[in-house]
């Protein structure tokens, strides 16, 4: 057999340890000998948990667990249960797996594994034909339980596995997402079916779920936060500020597990980025200068793409708002920021905008998009398709952290520490700073009038709350509503569009974090449109029926319609009518996309403007 059975006894408690043939047990004995003789139940039990490895199926319990309960404060009590009793060097690891993930968000690093992969791995693990798993597939609507079906029926299965850990699998994942080049593909299959091989079969569920980026049990940030606070008993407050810190709540856990004293203190990491602030809209400049305070500070709202610049000397790395490191792909916005930031170190954020280089007037983002996705000719975009940079905050300076200091004050250093030489190809944002609502007014129609999008309304007084949407400023846009949403399915077009993808299908983000479905968008797309999205999406399919495709939810484009209806069609409870594509959002992650309750806000709010409803 593979294993053999120790076992110890205390005056409370038995407990029976399986232990791997290559564990020491002389490690135990040793390990045991810290602590006392007659441990209590709890004792023993942590004593266990931290003697042996981790084994996933606990993990996976707890995950069974979380997406059962719909009330947030009982998935936060059984993640809470859990990380209390994970050894610290697997706390990283078993927060990572909670959210869906191998790697913490700053990363922004994937397992690239697809249906097709998933698919040959289950056929290798199994034994099952290519045939019966795509039946099955029809059936079950998920390849998580394809595999649990499958396991379940192999009367051999548990007679020659090897019981997983936490650690073996996490790692098992680490290496698949670092796998490229020939041969990859064959070893990424070979790596998935060795974790379905040795899984339990409600285990494999997760397993194949983690490897196509499907597993969403709804822990989002706040409930992570809350966890770890009940688990180390811990201020929220701390925990909350600490993330913001690190943008990893793996790292967060960690420390929280060695004391409060441990969160304190921290500092921005230079190249290791942060979630962006987010502002909520109002609906006139009135009505934003009052909620903000008085007085306050106007921005022009610019139609680019955020960008978040670190600086190290002459080292300068650019992210997006979706932390997606494009350095490479905009070497005149390093040239930029060399010689327009007057300072040693430096983390600010930005709005980059692109330029027609023969009128010099600002271009609507979807001119420059490409800019974000392409891997070649950049020196050619460089001089077709130009940028400048707008500072509009500075998030740290020469190794001091910036987020608590008033926006008064960081702005004051924005002013001083970016060139005043506009031909560096960066400058401070067109702002204005009052308490007079005629004032304000100007200054958002002098913002529409040059092209913009709208203005920016911010607190004086607000520190910098990282990918928090509060009301310390707002945005004013023009009353038109759009969208921005996430592409989760297709068609195959008919006639000259046989070869391109068409009427895709739309979903907002829902309560729990999944997607759902309010609506088809088949207008507003040019040929070019169509192409383009058609080979961005391609590798995303992940089942087909027909002439309907299954998308992994990543792209987000940003949605006109005419109307929101109530409709009992989509899941979402609701579907626009005439939806049309305005432009992608290469910017935004899917988890930032409009939520199910901003659909209903908006869709209340066309009764009060006397819309039909």
């Amino acid at each position: 057999m593979a294993h053999r059975e120790a076992s110890r006894m205390s005056s409370n408690t038995a407990v029976e340890i399986s232990l791997p043939l290559k564990f020491s047990t002389s490690r135990v004995f040793r390990r045991a000998s810290r602590v006392s003789t007659s441990p209590s139940p709890v004792e023993t039990y942590k004593l266990v948990g931290l003697l042996l490895p981790m084994r996933y199926h606990e993990l996976v319990g707890v995950f069974a667990g979380l997406e059962a309960e719909s009330s947030t404060l009982k998935k936060a009590d059984l993640l809470a249960g859990l990380l209390s009793r994970t050894p610290p060097d697997l706390l990283k690891p078993v927060v990572y797996m909670t959210t869906g993930n191998i790697f913490p968000p700053w990363m922004n690093r994937e397992i690239n594994v697809g249906d097709k992969t998933v698919i040959s791995a289950i056929v290798m693990a199994t034994g099952a034909t290519k045939i019966q798993v795509q039946n099955l597939l029809r059936e079950q609507g998920d390849l998580g339980s394809v595999a649990t079906l499958l396991l379940t029926s192999r009367a051999q299965h548990t007679l020659f596995r090897q019981e997983l850990t936490v650690a073996h699998v996490h790692q098992t994942f680490q290496k698949i997402a670092g796998m490229d080049g020939s041969g990859s593909q064959d070893a990424k299959i070979s790596s998935v079916a060795e974790l379905i091989s040795n899984a339990r079969p409600e285990s494999a569920r997760y397993i194949i779920r983690t490897a196509l980026g499907q597993l969403r049990m709804g822990v989002g940030d706040g409930i992570m936060r809350d966890a770890i606070s009940s688990a180390f008993t811990v201020n929220k407050e701390v925990v909350e500020k600490a993330n913001a810190v690190l943008n990893d709540y793996g790292e967060v856990a960690v420390l929280a597990s060695r004391g409060e004293s441990e969160l304190t203190d921290l500092k921005l990491r230079l190249f290791r980025p942060i979630k962006v602030m987010l502002y909520p809209k109002a609906e006139k400049v009135d009505d934003a200068l009052a909620s903000a305070g008085q007085p306050a500070q106007f921005e022009f709202k610019y139609d680019g793409f955020r960008t978040q610049i670190h600086k190290k000397g002459e080292e300068v790395r650019i992210y997006t708002r979706r932390l997606d490191d494009i350095t490479f792909q905009f070497p005149d916005v390093v040239t930029a920021v060399r010689r327009g930031i007057r300072a040693r170190e430096a983390i600010i954020d930005s709005e980059t905008i692109g330029i027609d280089p023969a009128t010099g007037r600002w271009v609507p983002f979807q001119n420059i998009s490409q800019r974000i996705r392409r891997k070649y000719d950049i020196e050619k975009l460089v001089q077709t398709l130009p940028v400048e940079t707008h500072v509009f905050d500075l998030l740290f300076l020469d190794g001091r952290s910036l987020l608590d200091m008033p926006l008064a004050e960081r702005f004051r250093r924005v002013q001083d520490v970016v060139t005043p030489d506009p031909s560096d190809g960066i400058r401070v944002a067109e702002h204005l700073v009052t308490a007079d609502p005629a004032q304000a007014r100007a200054f958002y129609q002098t913002a529409l009038d040059r092209g913009l999008e709208g203005i920016m309304v911010k607190n004086l007084q607000a520190g910098y709350k990282p990918g928090q949407r509060v009301g310390l400023g707002y945005k004013v846009k023009p009353e038109t509503e759009t969208l921005d949403l996430v592409i989760v399915g297709a068609d195959w077009g008919e006639g000259r569009r046989t070869s391109w993808l068409s009427s895709f299908e739309l979903a907002v983000v829902g309560p729990d974090g999944g997607f759902l479905p309010a609506g088809k968008m088949g207008t507003g797309m040019t040929d070019s449109d169509l192409t383009n999205l058609t080979e961005t999406l391609k590798p995303d399919i992940t089942r087909q029926h027909g002439k309907q495709v299954q998308l992994k939810p990543r792209m987000v484009v940003e949605v006109g319609y005419q109307e929101i209806q109530k409709s009992p069609t989509y899941a979402s409870g609701f579907a626009l009518r005439f939806p049309r594509l305005v432009r992608i959002r290469d910017d935004r992650k899917p988890e930032d996309a409009d939520t199910l309750d901003r659909l209903k806000t908006i869709y209340a709010k066309q009764f009060s403007r006397g819309e039909k409803p």
